[in-house]
C-alpha cells in the first residue's frame, strides 16, 4: 500500500462537514459544484484504495490521506531497441 498525506494549516473542516465532504454535490463554496472530492474518492475506490480526510476543526487545518494498493512487478519490461548492435 502506498500512502500520500497532504496537510495544510488552513481554515480546517468543521466536524459536522467531515463526514459529508465526499458526498456528491456537497460544497461550502458559493460557486462550488461539489464534484471534486466526490470524484476523487470514487477514483481512489476504483483503483482499490481510499481517500480520507481528518481535521481538528475550524482554524486547525486539514489532512487528506490517499491510500492506493501497490504491487511491484515481478520482472522488468522488455525494452525493444532500434539502435544497431555494437560490434567489438
Amino acid at each position: 500500500m502506498v500512502r500520500f498525506c497532504i496537510r495544510d494549516n488552513g481554515i480546517g473542516i468543521p466536524p459536522e462537514n467531515i463526514t459529508r465532504i465526499f458526498s456528491h454535490g456537497f460544497t461550502t463554496r458559493k460557486d462550488g459544484h461539489g464534484f471534486g472530492l466526490h470524484s476523487s474518492a470514487l477514483a481512489a475506490r476504483e483503483m482499490g484504495g481510499t481517500l480520507k480526510a481528518q481535521s481538528d476543526g475550524p482554524g486547525r487545518g486539514a489532512t487528506f490521506i490517499l491510500e492506493l494498493p501497490f504491487a511491484p512487478k515481478d520482472t522488468a519490461p522488455a525494452v525493444a531497441s532500434s539502435a544497431p548492435a555494437l560490434r567489438t
